[in-house]
């Protein structure tokens, strides 16, 4: 089952369980964040990124070309405190 196949599952089970202005404040927020990123040219997932040095959790430089070096890199993003 793909990702896509999985979000559109648990969103008709969890149909019906927000009130109606719950689900009018999660799309209202969801065309918000849509809006701020306006068709940007994301990479695809799988294509190659240029490489990168980061700040890992204790302030220490960490280059994508070092953590190649172990294996496939996952980069995530958190957009901050929720």
């Amino acid at each position: 089952m793909t990702l896509k196949e999985k979000i559109d599952q648990y969103k008709q089970q969890s149909a019906g369980k927000a009130s109606p202005e719950m689900v009018a404040i999660m799309q209202r927020s969801t065309a918000d964040l849509q809006a701020t990123v306006p068709n940007r040219n994301f990479p695809k997932v799988g294509s190659k990124l240029p490489e990168f040095t980061l700040l890992d959790s204790q302030g220490k430089e960490s280059s994508s070309t070092a953590m190649l070096e172990s294996g496939p890199l996952v980069v995530t993003f958190f957009r901050g405190m929720w």
